[in-house]
């Protein structure tokens, strides 16, 4: 007869505050702030961890009171900055309004410097990370652009002189209340892409080009990077007015139709609604059509109108099979 398998739980060493203990920002990761708290005491993140939670693998969860013990915080306000260490019946007790909860946003080290340095947090040291929202790229607080500041050397834009930025952010934030930040999100890396082509092309730039030199000065050609975060903060604006007719319906609707007589193959209240908001040359009479057909939006427009045929017809051939085997259907 065999014994059962013996089981050995897990002892918990004595804990003892750090020396040094950086206090957590708000929405920072779990695995950011463990990181931080062991440089800052020159130990091993993992090493740390496995102090904390009894493992070195991330995916054991952390017991809030021993991380409390550790650096001498109260459970409670870990708990609120690192939203990580609450159970999800935790969360849904919490006053958190809009912000981005673990899971349901995006990992990102976009932080405002100055931010980080009235926490005593160093931009230089390799960057906390916290969990965000997609259309959280400007610090209101001192006003300044923060998406992609990480990803290069480039300085963070000041936004003070330059109100158009701070307006599209506004405006992208009701895009994503009122129809979801998941379409939101799909419509905007589309329009980024659009607007971000026709930059390379040089075409439509009028109110880009300006927008660049009061962010970056007259030379911001030569001092700029088009994936750095001052030409991110200069398209800003068009992208996110393009966002606003690829998501909402009575645009794409207007973008869909095709009927004879149109300029361009595009709807002539569609036309306007683009000159208007994006580009103010875009598709005028005399423009060579061959040249015309190469154009981005354009060749959006087309494949959105493929894609709603494709589906159109696979309705109807459902439909048709349903009439002729009905026993299909239920099934």
């Amino acid at each position: 007869m065999t014994s059962p398998p013996l089981f050995i739980s897990w002892k918990a060493p004595p804990l003892q505050l750090l020396p040094r203990r950086p206090a957590p920002i708000l929405d920072e990761t779990l695995d950011s702030y463990l990181n931080r708290l062991a440089t800052a005491n020159h130990l091993e993140p993992s090493s740390l961890r496995e102090l904390v939670s009894g493992s070195r693998l991330k995916s054991i969860p952390a017991p809030p009171h021993r991380l409390a013990r550790l650096t001498g915080y109260p459970e409670r306000s870990l708990r609120y900055a690192i939203l990580e260490l609450s159970t999800p019946d935790e969360l849904g007790s919490m006053n958190l309004g809009g912000r981005p909860r673990p899971g349901e946003a995006h990992q990102c080290r976009s932080f405002c410097g100055l931010c980080l340095l009235k926490q005593d947090v160093s931009p230089n040291d390799g960057g906390p990370v916290r969990w965000h929202h997609f259309d959280d790229v400007i610090c209101w607080r001192h006003q300044r652009w923060i998406a992609f500041s990480s990803e290069t050397a480039e300085p963070q834009p000041r936004l003070h002189h330059v109100g158009d930025v701070l307006h599209a952010n506004r405006q992208h934030r009701r895009l994503c209340r009122r129809y979801g930040r998941k379409a939101v999100m799909t419509a905007f890396r589309d329009a980024d892409y659009i607007f971000s082509s026709w930059t390379r092309e040089g075409r439509h730039q009028e109110r880009f080009g300006k927008r660049m030199v009061t962010l970056a000065g007259q030379h911001w050609k030569l001092t700029t990077n088009q994936h750095g975060s001052a030409e991110a903060a200069g398209r800003y604006p068009e992208v996110v007015a393009l966002t606003r007719l690829l998501v909402m319906p009575v645009w794409r609707a207007l973008a869909l139709s095709r009927r004879p007589g149109m300029v361009f193959s595009i709807e002539p209240a569609l036309l306007a609604e683009i000159r208007r908001t994006v580009a103010r040359d875009y598709a005028r009479p005399g423009q060579n059509w061959s040249a015309f057909r190469s154009d981005a939006l354009y060749g959006w427009i087309e494949n959105e109108r493929k894609n709603a045929a494709m589906i159109s017809r696979q309705a109807k051939t459902a439909t048709k099979k349903d009439a002729w085997f009905p026993g299909l259907a239920t099934s």
